[in-house]
């Protein structure tokens, strides 16, 4: 359900709404898709698909709901992370006629829900750890309470299994465990593949990874993003599944022929948000660079070395990368347009060869991927007679960077009192 993808038509791909009659009260939902899916999916697979601003998108639906039902609820796929510009949060605050957002995509935790103006915000977090439970509150038609809450599956030990459920999985499991309870060797060391930690800094297990792309490929050096790894690995026996579940996208590896200067950037574009996490953050094999928050976005990449040496951006390099990004996924459109130099076996496979090779692997962080301390900033109080460039000069930066850094959106029209983000001395 999806009020906000349309077709080249101007169509919606989906049901926009359903309303519900629960205990007499109806409850209008209403679906909203976060428009990252244009990259953060392969793009073949929204070919023909637009997908239209959430926020404009809510209000037709609120316009459309109200009056006819006594709730009003998004169910979106928008998150809370701060390098996406369309949020449950900026949802709420721009449609405050929605009385509960059940929100997703960011994998948020929220224990009791979040309040933004009027509007409840529920998400139950990742991989089915909690069950979300809301409770509305009407005093005759009115709604006048709404509370978010969790349930964890130990809180939930008590309650009997449904048998015929229970048997269906277990016929699944059974078959899918002869395959995937195979040991293809072992790890030495916990293989981290944390959310928190592959979107924004190197691991061991992107490490592993980008290491197997080398390895079938032969390429000169390879990158995959940090949003296509989803598990970590505890050290011990390594399965089949385990890996599945690490990668479980499916993506193949692909090499092509890039300039350097499609390497930088790449790499600039997986580290546009940093030090805030983000899916397309890039783990290498064969080269090294150099992260410094405090330069402006496009800028932040400031050493690369390819197999020790430093990067030409007029050389020819075969980078391996997946599918996915070799198409331009999560925004890597500078590799969309490059030859393609060869296609290879499934990322999963590949790895699973990799480590089979081994048999015991003990990967390492071992600064592939270096960041600068980020500056410390403080704030600046306007005076009367204040301008941009000599504040900034006062801080030892540019105006550029303050009009980036306080998203300034007149850089000439400064307040006596405003408060300006500037870096500590």
């Amino acid at each position: 359900m999806s009020a906000n993808v349309k077709k080249t038509d101007g169509k919606r791909l989906l049901t926009p709404y359903s309303i519900k009659e629960v205990d007499g009260f109806k409850i209008g939902i209403f679906g909203l898709a976060t428009p990252e899916t244009t990259y953060k999916t392969h793009p073949k697979n929204v070919e023909g698909l637009t997908f239209v601003d959430p926020v404009e998108e809510a209000k037709v639906m609120v316009a459309e709901l109200k009056g006819k039902v006594d709730v009003i609820v998004a169910l979106a796929h928008l998150g809370m992370d701060k390098s996406s510009q369309d949020t449950s949060i900026k949802l709420a605050q721009a449609v405050p006629e929605i009385d509960l957002i059940v929100d997703g995509h960011s994998h948020t935790t929220l224990k009791d829900g979040m309040m933004v103006g009027n509007t409840l915000i529920a998400s139950a977090g990742e991989y089915d750890k909690n069950l979300g439970a809301i409770q509305l509150t009407f005093e005759g038609k009115k709604l006048i309470a709404k509370k978010a809450g969790l349930v964890t599956k130990e809180e939930t030990e008590w309650i009997a299994d449904d048998k015929d459920v229970l048997n269906l999985v277990n016929g699944i499991k059974t078959e899918q465990g002869k395959v995937l309870s195979q040991v293809i060797g072992k790890t030495a060391v916990k293989l981290d593949g944390e959310r928190e930690q592959v979107r924004k800094g190197e691991t061991n297990l992107g490490n592993l990874i980008a290491d197997a792309m080398i390895s079938v490929s032969g390429a000169d050096a390879a990158i995959t993003n940090g949003g296509g790894i989803r598990a970590s690995i505890e050290a011990g026996d390594i399965t089949k599944g385990q890996i599945i579940t690490v990668l479980p996208f499916g993506n193949y590896i692909v090499t092509k022929k890039v300039k350097g200067a499609d390497i930088k950037s790449a790499l600039e574009l997986g580290v546009k948000p940093y030090p805030e996490e983000n899916g397309a953050f890039p783990h290498v094999s064969g080269m090294t660079y150099t992260i410094d928050p405090s330069k402006l976005a496009g800028e932040k990449v400031t050493s690369i070395l390819i197999k020790g040496q430093p990067l030409d951006i007029n050389q020819d390099y075969v980078l391996a990368t997946n599918d996915f990004m070799a198409a331009g996924g999560d925004g890597y459109t500078m590799l969309a347009d490059d030859a393609t130099a060869n296609e290879y076996p499934a990322l999963d496979e590949a790895v699973i060869s990799y480590i089979q090779a081994k048999q015991v692997v003990e990967p390492k962080v071992e600064g592939r991927i270096a960041a600068k301390p980020a500056t410390s900033t403080s704030i600046y109080i306007v005076k009367p007679g204040d301008v941009l460039w000599r504040i900034a000069k006062q801080y030892g930066t540019t105006w550029e960077k303050l009009v980036e850094i306080n998203k300034l959106k007149n850089p000439h029209l400064i307040f006596p009192g405003q408060e300006i983000i500037v870096p500590a001395q």
